[in-house]
């Protein structure tokens, strides 16, 4: 295990949960009462803890419109990197990467007439967690203490059901994804040396897609 920041930029998509299960299969592999660091045995328990709840309702405004609203808290920390020159692991303790502490969620299905039908879907969470490193791709400060910006989003699906067979039917719909065009980064300049050091880019902005599906 090294003791430098990995050398990938930081992200704010959903690479933070494939990097959570690594972090979570790395200290499942070692020891609670004396994991294996550098080589040096470090007595403690370093298991990742994690709380997570949510709530959903579900509600037929009319006989056209279904709508439901979620909501989930998400709260993680666990060791997130262990220094050679400060082994205290005390001091390495953070959110773990997909931490995520409040999530909105609002989507429903409004039936149009001719068959046509409309899915709005609305999303606001916090931002992911983040790091800043330095030029020898240290951690400055204490890992993952910061956040990527709140992330808003609103998508909708416009589609119509074509019934072709008994058995067959073909659904051609259009889908727009984040229809304000709200600026959610994806990725930052963590580095200090950087002189573009907590610079957000890598934008999404509104787009459209059409599809072809066959339901049987």
């Amino acid at each position: 295990m090294n003791s430098r920041a990995q050398e990938w930029p930081a992200y704010n998509t959903a690479l933070p949960a494939a990097l959570l299960l690594w972090d979570v299969a790395a200290l499942a592999g070692a020891s609670s009462a004396s994991p294996f660091v550098f080589q040096e045995l470090v007595a403690g328990n370093f298991s990742p803890r994690r709380a997570t709840g949510s709530v959903q309702v579900e509600q037929s405004l009319s006989e056209h419109l279904r709508l439901r609203v979620g909501y989930m808290q998400n709260q993680s920390a666990g060791l997130v990197i262990l220094n050679r020159v400060a082994p205290d692991p005390a001091t390495n303790i953070g959110n773990l990467p997909a931490d995520l502490p409040n999530r909105f969620l609002a989507w429903g299905l409004l039936q149009l007439p001719w068959g046509f039908q409309v899915a709005p879907l609305f999303e606001f969470r916090s931002g992911f967690p983040s790091s800043v490193i330095d030029a020898t791709q240290n951690y400055v400060g204490t890992p993952n203490s910061s956040r990527f910006p709140s992330f808003l989003s609103v998508d909708s699906r416009f589609s119509k059901d074509f019934k072709v067979s008994p058995n067959y039917t073909v659904r051609l719909s259009v889908s727009g994804y984040n229809l304000t065009n709200r600026f959610n980064p994806e990725a930052f300049h963590n580095n200090v040396a950087d002189p573009a050091c907590g610079f957000f880019f890598g934008q999404r902005g509104r787009r459209f897609t059409a599809d072809f599906d066959v339901i049987f």
